[in-house]
């Protein structure tokens, strides 16, 4: 919220006017225009939390089931060249440099 604000006044002190051309009561250039920026703001951080949170909350159970979550493991090509020198018995030890 504070952000919002802070980006407001500097715009504001060097002349420039925020003008919405949807919710034109939102513009800084009328009187309730930085008073309702402020509370949509605080609104917008306290709904961020609160997805934030909900999210936790939803990953507590499936990591404690063990559940892996991510991008899959994608193997890199020296796993695969590996694979096929073993199986056709020459196996290097060390990866190519």
């Amino acid at each position: 919220m504070l952000q919002v604000l802070n980006i407001i006044n500097n715009l504001s002190a060097k002349g420039v006017k925020i003008t919405f051309v949807q919710q034109l009561e939102l513009s800084t250039t009328g009187s309730h225009g930085k008073l309702l920026l402020a509370i949509y703001s605080y609104f917008a951080e306290a709904e961020r939390e609160f997805i934030s949170m909900r999210v936790k909350q939803g990953l507590t159970p499936t990591r404690a089931k063990g559940v892996k979550r991510g991008r899959p493991y994608k193997s890199s090509i020296y796993f695969w060249e590996q694979i096929i020198m073993i199986n056709c018995g020459s196996y290097l030890e060390s990866p190519p440099r």
